[in-house]
């Protein structure tokens, strides 16, 4: 392996490397290389790591005299982040956190002088800095953020708005409570990105699923933004209540609807974590009467739908029996729930799952 690597790097630092794309395809050949590897070829990642971080450090301390000149060199900037993230997922998180300082420094430099054509690789690197730290990632999340700020708010650059919400994720997974103090800031960005007609539709999916992560992250700190998150998913959930005979239109609304579906999830766990679940209570007649309309065949929801449908519905019943059992009894009496868990019993195996799971939450709070 460590032989394949070295020669590879040869071909990417040949003055020529820019024909016939040769130099893309050498960094391709190592990424595809890691990915591939054997286990015992993690002690060569472990050291090729910082020789790609070194050349990344390298190619920033550039001063490119022509625009060709500044194409190659953030091509090659992208395409060695490109190589980090797959060593990121081959090695461990003590291996990555001994070079994460020296990761995140460029990474900064990146973000501070707005390369556009790496922000998306920056990004990505970012969200495997913090899957791999977990709360160790506090620490650069002062700098990081007002950036992933920004990365939201550029609504026209769709796939980097999509990365910049998938970072959030990653960070308030790896860092839980303490991403709460930069809360306001992300949750108003989340709410301009909805609410601007401009922004592409793929964008408002994974941006609805966002509020439950963040609800995840935070629990009972989630309470200012109960009221307004409550009220963009009912929105939200009455755009989808309905079908089209167009493929693209229908997998949009499922998209939709499955981000819907996470989003109330997250929050409800989150609330009922921080023991704040009451403050939720004046949507779930409003979740119930979504998930009736997706028990119906005239939904034409897909098999992912339906097993986070299902799914929670079970969620609901489990945190709400306790205090709310009257209300839950009804609700589970209802007969579209029956549909939907039969439905559910003869799809995929998620869904198959989560409904003998629902099933038996059901039969417990009707039993007790």
């Amino acid at each position: 392996m460590h032989p394949l690597l070295a020669a590879l790097l040869v071909a990417v630092d040949r003055e020529d490397g820019a024909e016939a794309n040769l130099r893309i395809g050498a960094t391709s050949a190592i990424s595809e290389l890691i990915t591939s590897g054997a286990p015992d070829c993690l002690a060569i990642y472990k050291e090729f790591l910082p020789v790609i971080v070194d050349r990344i450090q390298k190619l920033l301390k550039l001063s490119p005299l022509t625009s060709e000149d500044r194409e190659e060199m953030e091509s090659s900037i992208s395409q060695y982040c490109g190589i980090v993230q797959m060593l990121f997922q081959r090695l461990s998180p003590e291996d990555v956190g001994a070079l994460a300082d020296t990761c995140m420094e460029g990474v900064m430099e990146i973000l501070n002088r707005s390369i556009a054509a790496c922000l998306e690789d920056a990004f990505l690197v970012i969200a495997g800095v913090a899957s791999c730290l977990d709360e160790r990632f506090n620490k650069y999340l002062s700098h990081i953020i007002p950036h992933v700020i920004q990365g939201l708010r550029s609504f026209q650059a769709q796939e980097l708005c999509i990365i910049s919400v998938g970072v959030v994720v990653d960070i308030c997974t790896a860092v839980g409570p303490a991403i709460q103090p930069y809360c306001d800031q992300i949750v108003e960005a989340l709410k301009t990105t909805l609410a601007d007609s401009h922004v592409p539709r793929d964008v408002k999916p994974v941006v609805i699923s966002c509020f439950g992560d963040i609800a995840l992250a935070i629990t009972g700190a989630y309470e200012p933004y109960v009221e307004v998150s409550a009220m963009l998913l009912m929105q939200a959930s009455r755009q989808c209540m309905t079908s089209s005979d167009d493929d693209d239109m229908l997998s949009f609304i499922n998209d939709l609807r499955l981000a819907i579906l996470e989003a109330y999830s997250g929050i409800v766990i989150g609330l009922a974590d921080g023991n704040k679940l009451h403050l939720f209570m004046a949507s779930v007649q409003s979740i119930f009467q979504f998930l009736e309309y997706l028990s119906t065949p005239e939904s034409d929801k897909d098999d992912r739908v339906l097993a986070k449908a299902v799914a929670l519905v079970g969620d609901i019943v489990q945190q709400l029996q306790s205090n709310y059992k009257d209300s839950i009894k009804a609700a589970v009496n209802q007969a579209w729930l029956g549909n939907l868990l039969m439905e559910a019993s003869v799809s995929s195996d998620e869904a198959r799952q989560n409904a003998i799971w629902t099933r038996s939450i059901c039969e417990e709070v009707m039993r007790s």
